[in-house]
């Protein structure tokens, strides 16, 4: 049995298209599988943890959705572990990606996603086919599990400004987003553990990274590999706004590495305290989903702990 949990709202319908020509698919080919449609924040969460208590040794779960819905996913099936006390997730994850941003994919595909809702369902089906996996590191943030990328500073800013100007501006909300943040840029003061070493410092963003990609296909890690056990720390210190004007275009392509302002490391476990004499960053950014910031998160990469389609 597969279970499948879709976010309707997700990449402006094309959820509800992938979702209808999938189900067809596994009719024809005698597939046994549950959907349920998400409906309220948290459900992804919710009932993915509650399918690997009660089936933990079903076919896998599939999610169709954006970033954020599998981030929620994620975090349930980390979660589930503690009531069998399993070093690792016992069902694999199926990953049909019908988000604006799909970045965690990015890193999974060697082809670039194709537009239409039914041939990214085509090319999934055929990947579920093989049942071929891929294990996978999953960090978490004070135990909340993520897949791709968490961030504080800027680029959560912008997601959080995205937000309140995606009815306005809608596909074009991130880059009016970009545009908003730079202007209300203030660098922060953070006191960063590094694997034992203090990087304490003013930064204008942390972004704390297994896979490569945000914000819709900016490379902000370009040497990190979502399978080697490694977080990509990306540091980068306290810019003014008119240098930032060239950080973003240059995240498109990789090159900000090259930038002297900004740091990579490669560690297992990191922890960022928010000094309390200052305005803390209002959020944490993981996969696109925003939490509020705690004055100390720890991160911490858990190896190939999941299984996921390819």
């Amino acid at each position: 049995m597969l279970y499948i949990y879709t976010n309707p709202v997700a990449g402006d319908g094309k959820t509800v298209k992938a979702m209808s020509y999938l189900s067809a698919m596994f009719y024809k080919n005698q597939i046994e599988f549950k959907e349920r449609e998400l409906k309220r924040p948290w459900d992804a969460y919710r009932l993915t943890k509650f399918t690997c208590q009660a089936y933990p040794w079903c076919e896998g779960i599939i999610v169709i959705g954006g970033d954020g819905t599998i981030q929620e996913m994620v975090a349930g099936m980390i979660d589930a572990l503690e009531a069998y006390s399993l070093e690792r997730c016992s069902m694999p994850l199926g990953i049909l990606a019908t988000g604006s941003g799909n970045d965690f994919i990015r890193c999974i595909e060697t082809k670039k996603l194709p537009d239409s809702a039914i041939l990214i369902a085509d090319d999934f089906f055929e990947k579920l086919q093989r049942r071929e996996t891929r294990a996978v590191d999953v960090i978490t943030a004070n135990n909340m599990a993520f897949l791709n990328i968490a961030n504080i500073g800027l680029d959560a800013r912008i997601v959080e400004n995205a937000v309140g100007l995606k009815a306005k501006y809608g596909k074009r909300a991130y880059l009016a987003a970009v545009h908003q943040s730079i202007a209300e840029h203030e660098n922060i003061d953070l006191k960063i553990e590094v694997d034992g070493k203090n990087l304490d410092g003013s930064y204008t963003l942390a972004a704390i990274c297994n896979g490569q990609y945000y914000g819709g296909g900016l490379r902000i890690a370009p040497n990190a590999k979502i399978d080697d056990g490694k977080i990509t720390l990306c540091l980068v210190e306290a810019m003014s706004r008119r240098k930032l004007t060239l950080l973003f275009p240059s995240l498109r392509i990789g090159m900000h590495k090259y930038l002297k302002a900004v740091k990579f490391i490669e560690c297992e476990e990191v922890t960022i305290t928010i000094p309390p004499q200052q305005n803390p960053p209002s959020k944490l950014c993981m996969d696109g989903n925003l939490y509020p910031i705690e004055e100390k998160t720890h991160f911490k990469i858990h190896p190939k702990i999941l299984d996921v389609f390819v």
